[in-house]
């Protein structure tokens, strides 16, 4: 473009924002949706035109909306949350949602809202909190119970649920023991080398 100004026309500007994979919001001074770039199959964006934006978000999150949105209508700088959102089939969506003042004639008084899903990862921090919760694990062989009742070993259990690699080494204990030539064979329990 060498330095010079493109020209985009309403319907090429249209086309962009419906390809981003963020949602995009515009929304009034009072929360009203004025543009939304894409909405779930099954619906037509122009049903949520004039709605208010924290109607669509869970009650819990609707007061997150309405502080935020307050603020950068109050400072004129952008803001960043997270919000949750029903969906029809009786499920929620998570999003990090960024809140950008759009500046014109009257400062302030519509909003750009940048809203990312991030459902996803929501679900594995909660997965791992679960994880951290409760790890059924034997005492001898230090094999992990999981969720279909098979004993497996940690590192493969690790591995997948928690999509974490786990590195071997030998303590300072177990490491004096190995070099004064002890052998407990194979199976004996890990937890032999304490603390002492």
């Amino acid at each position: 473009m060498n330095g010079q100004v493109t020209q985009i026309g309403a319907a090429d500007f249209e086309a962009i924002l419906e390809s981003v994979p963020e949602l995009i919001l515009v929304v009034d001074g009072d929360g009203r949706i004025r543009y939304i770039n894409r909405v779930e199959p099954g619906y037509d964006r122009r049903m949520f035109l004039g709605l208010s934006a924290d109607d669509l978000m869970a009650v819990e999150s609707r007061r997150v909306f309405d502080l935020h949105l307050e603020l950068v209508l109050h400072t004129g700088e952008p803001t960043e949350y997270e919000v949750e959102v029903p969906l029809p089939d009786g499920l929620s969506a998570w999003y990090k949602t960024r809140m950008i003042p759009i500046p014109g004639a009257d400062r302030a008084r519509s909003v750009l809202l940048i809203a990312e899903d991030i459902t996803e990862m929501k679900r594995k921090e909660a997965e791992a909190v679960d994880l951290r919760r409760l790890l059924p694990k034997c005492s001898w062989c230090e094999r992990i119970l999981n969720e279909h009742g098979q004993w497996e070993i940690m590192e493969e259990f690790l591995g997948r649920e928690a999509e974490t690699d786990v590195s071997h080494g030998l303590c300072p204990n177990c490491h004096r023991r190995q070099s004064a030539g002890w052998n407990d064979g194979d199976g004996a329990p890990r937890q032999i080398c304490g603390t002492g």
